[in-house]
């Protein structure tokens, strides 16, 4: 819709950043990771673990797994009336989106996702460190989560708190239960992933108060009569619980209307189709801004080309 709107101007897109994480409410983020699952925990272990594919300046970017969380860029997105910074790493391989979305003429294009800053600093360690390995597991023997870390820390040949003196390290460390020697490990496992995804699920998940997040970024730059502008549309999602999340809404409430339209015959599109037309996409998001789900656009003048 914004793309469209765009070029209904005249404008020329030039660049295209697209970002979106789901995250932890502000009122429930209690933990130093600030983060808590709210979809399919093995997806979040194995982030990331293809690379990443975008373009950047018209020359096309790969970034391997081991360098994707090392480096993060920031952006800021208005939550609850003040600027909130969010680190974000790229997603995948962003470049079949460019004839999807119809910009072939972006110089720049990019699907990212957001995390906290911290998420991605000890996120990192975690990736160095061999936590989110995949490769079967057959020398490790131990029960507690306390007996785990030890065995990563022989096999890493170091003492995990020693590669960062950060507080927030020490205190991500523990939150996953670094000296734990009470907390007993399920079996079967079969990789030090299995275990890594036991400790995210036990330390960050969402307890029965708490409430999720989803943030929507979008970073558009577009040239129009001879200037350049620049527009930020952004989306703040908030759950209602623990099992009403806005993961769960925003995922799932789209096709649930997407459904009563095609039932009343306001979508007449046959087979299967993608809402990028706007027969699709309008009257679905007309539908969701009742219900509180919209996006907030904010329009610059970045620069004068005469």
């Amino acid at each position: 819709q914004l793309i469209e709107s765009i070029k209904a101007k005249g404008g020329q897109i030039q660049s295209f950043k697209s970002h979106c994480g789901g995250l932890v409410s502000p009122e429930s983020d209690n933990n130093p990771w600030h983060y808590k699952i709210s979809w399919n925990p093995r997806n979040v272990v194995l982030a990331g673990k293809a690379g990443a594919l975008y373009r950047l300046n018209n020359q096309n970017v790969e970034i391997g797994y081991q360098a994707l969380f090392a480096n993060p860029e920031q952006v800021t997105v208005p939550i609850q009336d003040q600027l909130t910074h969010f680190s974000y790493y790229p997603n995948r391989n962003s470049l079949p989106y460019i004839d999807l979305y119809e910009l072939p003429e972006a110089s720049t294009f990019v699907r990212t996702t957001l995390r906290h800053p911290d998420f991605m600093h000890g996120w990192n360690h975690l990736i160095q460190l061999g936590f989110t390995s995949e490769s079967p597991l057959s020398d490790f023997s131990g029960e507690t989560y306390a007996d785990f870390f030890r065995y990563m820390e022989q096999k890493n040949g170091l003492s995990l708190q020693t590669i960062d003196d950060s507080p927030i390290w020490h205190q991500q460390l523990a939150c996953l239960g670094y000296k734990n020697e009470t907390a007993v490990l399920r079996k079967p496992y079969t990789s030090i992933a299995d275990i890594l995804q036991q400790l995210l699920e036990s330390s960050l998940h969402l307890s029965p108060t708490d409430n999720d997040m989803i943030v929507m970024l979008h970073e558009l730059e577009y040239i129009l009569h001879d200037k350049r502008y620049g527009v930020n549309s952004s989306l703040v999602v908030k759950g209602r619980s623990q099992s009403h999340t806005a993961m769960a809404e925003t995922v799932g409430m789209p096709l649930g209307i997407a459904a009563r339209l095609i039932l009343n015959g306001t979508i007449r599109q046959k087979g299967v189709c993608i809402p990028t037309e706007p027969s699709l996409y309008e009257p679905v998001m007309a539908e969701l801004e009742k219900t509180g789900i919209r996006f907030t656009e904010t329009t610059r003048l970045l620069d004068s080309l005469l």
